[in-house]
C-alpha cells in the first residue's frame, strides 16, 4: 500500500469566447509521497484508493466577494490517500484506453485547461528541504 498526501489549491475562472466557454483552472498541487510500497511488476492496477479528508478551507467574506464579482471559484483542500494495487488484466487496459478517449474529448468539448503546478516530493525530507522547514504541511507529518 501507498500513501500519499495531496494538497489542492486552485481557481477556475469562466471566460466566454462568444457561443462558447472556457474555463481555465490555475494554481497548485502539492504531492507527498508518505509511504511506498514494493509490489511485483505485475500489480500495476489501481484497485482502491481510500481517502482520508483532513482538511478543507472556509471561505471568508472577501472570498465571497471575489467569487461573485469574477465568477471564479476557489478550492483548497488536503487530503491522505491510501492505494492499493493488483495485478492487472487485459480488459483493465481496454476500459483505460476507452477512459482517455472520453476524458479527452470532455476536455476538448468543455473547453477546461488545466495550469496548475504539480509539486511532487519523494518524502517528508525532500518537502522540508523544499520548504526551508516553513512548509504548512508539517503539521500533518
Amino acid at each position: 500500500m501507498d500513501i500519499v498526501l495531496i494538497q489542492y489549491k486552485s481557481r477556475e475562472q469562466s471566460y466566454s469566447t462568444g457561443k462558447n466557454n472556457i474555463v481555465i483552472v490555475t494554481g497548485e498541487i502539492d504531492i507527498i509521497n508518505e509511504k511506498y510500497g514494493i509490489f511485483p511488476i505485475d500489480k500495476n492496477k489501481m484497485i482502491g484508493v481510500k481517502t482520508d479528508p483532513l482538511i478543507q478551507r472556509k471561505y471568508d467574506a472577501l472570498d465571497m466577494i471575489d467569487v461573485l464579482l469574477t465568477g471564479g471559484k476557489k478550492t483548497e483542500y488536503i487530503e491522505r490517500n491510501y492505494i492499493s494495487y493488483r495485478v492487472s488484466k487485459t480488459s483493465d487496459n481496454v476500459y483505460t484506453t476507452i477512459g482517455s478517449v472520453f476524458n479527452g474529448m470532455e476536455t476538448i468539448m468543455t473547453g477546461k485547461q488545466d495550469y496548475r503546478t504539480i509539486n511532487v516530493y519523494n518524502n517528508w525530507n525532500h518537502y522540508y528541504n523544499a520548504t526551508e522547514g516553513k512548509g504548512k504541511l508539517l503539521i500533518y507529518k
